[in-house]
């Protein structure tokens, strides 16, 4: 029995450790009152009620009595005792449950299981107890071999302690036996339950009985409330890991934050995609900014615009720059919105009536039509069978009507077109000068024919519903093909079918009919003939007729202020009087110089013209020299010439 008692004491000590004395037991017998910790000369022993010494004083410190229980449920009652430096346990019989041979000692919910402390070293003692015939109190018995860790921590509820050998840890149970493997370089608690480990750099969680939930293959790994969910990651991308360990999301994204509770926003190459709480795709990572729509569908920003998608990235509100909230439009009881990126509005519907909003959610236009159509002059606009157009501003430019022509055409042909609802036709204008009347389909047809009428004796022009066109001041009113002739005081105007003036009011007789057959005509702003064009060239035709500045400068115009013709040819600009001679470029035309004729060249011949344009002296000659007589004409043979300020003949002075 000695001997098997000096082989157990050998399995509990530690190799190479150099143990303080340790005093020899006596067993006792008297064990029917309680122990207590008793001093006597420095010593410590336990004494019972009566103060007597049970247990000799021998010890350097001493512990009360504490009742422990086993595996088995076998309890007994143990101190913890000191002898010099080191700690062991001793039972209420006076036998060491465990000699004082260790730098530090505690006994767990277990006699049955030891931590023992000696140097670097944490040892676990599995021992069991036994009933010895021969002393008839507990002996110890060895249960498995002793464990040498660098750590090792309390055990748990559910009987397991975390424990460190060679670097690497592991969970043990009471009997010493590996739960979780000793093998990863970190093991610690999940606060959500289970085991967080590190296994070769990567980290991964563990279930409670050391199943893994989670392979250690990330870099980081957490539990998120918010996210409901494991955020893992792995060589810089965030990914999901859902409470029973399957993916949800692959570590691929820059960030993750949840979206209410059923979607996550994702952020992949500096854009934003949803994902759902299963991990399914539902908007792709192209978006600058998400945010839910509670009517239905996200907001969206992408470039600088923005949209309202559904699931699948399909557009329910085009992209646009708009700044309003479609939200708060359906909420004041439109059915209905639809961004229009082209005109930057949104059309609205409410029952089978539609109308328009601007980006920022002022009213653009009411809800009282039947359609909205945009066009590249504006808005066509249908309510009751009519149209108006609007242009983008939604100023008018068109009025309501009947009318259904392509107003795209109209507006490609004609510089401005009006809608005349008296007549139901447009006006629609070439230039300023040119106006013709359309019918609802666009098609060019005649205007209505003013009414001439007399008050006074005087004339004046009616349309066909009374309006008064022109007042009743005129001597006298006459019906051409290009449209009426007026004339006043001695003068004479010209007007056209619409009665826009055409020529102004001069003292001419010319049939203009014929005179608009064969030219454009310019302007007619002065006493002296009208400006004409023809093939590109202008000149000038006197009221009379006759071509009195010949059709051949490359611009012409009147300037009233100096009483002069500014012309233009081959880039060089002159100066033309009101009798059609050439005069100093800037100077003021002298009104009695001699005579009304000018010099005139055309082809290298030179003649005369009188202030009408009318030629006086044949344009045949060479050189024609105005002099303080007269005029000098030169012949292409040398011949020479002389008239008076009169054109008559005189001898050469």
């Amino acid at each position: 029995m000695k001997r098997f008692l000096l082989s157990i004491i050998a399995v509990l000590c530690i190799a190479g450790e150099a143990f303080a004395q340790i005093p020899e037991l006596k067993p006792v017998k008297d064990l029917e009152d309680e122990l207590v910790p008793a001093e006597k000369k420095g010593k410590w022993g336990y004494a019972n009620s009566s103060g007597k010494m049970i247990i000799k004083a021998v010890f350097d410190e001493a512990g009360p009595f504490e009742v422990v229980t086993s595996a088995d449920g076998t309890s007994m009652p143990v101190a913890r005792i000191k002898a010099g430096n080191s700690w062991g346990y001793i039972t209420r019989e006076n036998v060491y449950l465990i000699e004082p041979t260790y730098d530090n000692i505690s006994l767990f919910d277990s006699f049955a299981t030891v931590i023992a402390e000696s140097g670097p070293f944490k040892t676990l003692i599995g021992v069991r107890s036994a009933i010895s015939p021969r002393l008839g109190v507990p002996v110890l018995v060895s249960n498995f071999l002793q464990m040498n860790l660098s750590e090792l921590g309390e055990f748990s509820e559910d009987g397991l302690a975390l424990a460190s050998k060679s670097g690497k840890s592991g969970m043990i149970n009471p009997k010493g036996e590996w739960v979780i493997p000793c093998r990863y370089d970190v093991l610690d608690l999940n606060p959500h339950g289970g085991y967080q480990v590190v296994l070769d750099g990567k980290m991964g969680i563990l279930k409670a009985d050391g199943a893994i939930l989670v392979e250690p293959q990330y870099d980081g790994i957490s539990w998120e409330p918010a996210l409901n969910a494991y955020l893992v990651q792995k060589d810089g991308g965030m990914g999901l890991v859902s409470e029973d360990g399957n993916r949800i999301a692959p570590p691929v994204y820059l960030s993750i934050e949840p979206l209410g509770m059923e979607a996550f926003i994702v952020r992949k190459n500096e854009r934003y995609g949803l994902l759902g709480r299963d991990g399914r795709i539902l908007l792709q990572s192209y978006y600058d900014s998400i945010a839910p729509c509670s009517a239905g569908g996200y907001y969206v920003t992408k470039d600088g615009e923005h949209a309202v998608v559904a699931q699948g990235d399909e557009v329910i509100i085009p992209y646009g720059y708009w700044t309003a909230n479609p939200e708060e439009l359906l909420a004041a009881g439109y059915e209905s919105i639809e961004w229009n990126p082209e005109a930057e509005m949104f059309i609205v519907h409410r029952g089978d009536k539609v109308g328009s909003i601007w980006a920022d959610g002022s009213m653009g236009l009411e809800t009282e039509y039947d359609a909205i159509e945009y066009q590249p002059y504006g808005w066509l606009l249908t309510i009751g069978g009519e149209h108006e157009a609007l242009d983008k501003e939604l100023n008018y430019i068109i009025g309501r009507g009947p009318w259904t022509a392509d107003l795209n055409v109209l507006f490609e042909k004609y510089v401005h077109v009006s809608w005349d609802s008296a007549v139901n036709l447009f006006t629609a204008f070439i230039d300023e000068n040119n106006s013709f009347c359309l019918d609802p389909a666009g098609n060019e047809v005649d205007p209505p024919a003013p009414v001439m009428f007399t008050e006074n004796g005087k004339y004046g022009m009616k349309d066909v519903w009374g309006e008064v066109l022109l007042e009743p001041v005129y001597d006298g009113i006459a019906e051409q093909p290009y449209g009426y002739l007026i004339a006043k005081d001695g003068l004479v105007a010209a007007y056209d079918k619409y009665l826009d003036i055409i020529q102004g009011w001069g003292p001419w007789s010319l049939d203009l009919a014929a005179l608009f057959d064969e030219y454009d005509v310019r302007d007619s702003s002065h006493m002296f003939g009208f400006i004409v064009r023809k093939d590109g060239k202008y000149g000038v035709i006197s009221p009379g007729g006759n071509n009195y500045i010949p059709v051949i400068y490359d611009s012409l115009e009147w300037d009233n202020s100096r009483k002069c013709f500014i012309a233009g040819l081959d880039g060089v600009m002159v100066d033309i009087d009101a009798w059609g001679e050439t005069v100093l470029p800037g100077s003021v035309p002298d009104p009695a110089r001699a005579r009304e004729f000018s010099i005139v060249s055309k082809d290298g011949k030179y003649g005369l013209i009188n202030h009408f344009g009318d030629v006086v002296v044949p344009i045949i000659y060479d050189s024609i020299e105005k002099t303080d007589f007269g005029y000098v004409l030169v012949m292409g043979d040398g011949t020479r010439q002389a008239k008076d300020p009169y054109l008559m003949d005189i001898a050469i002075p």
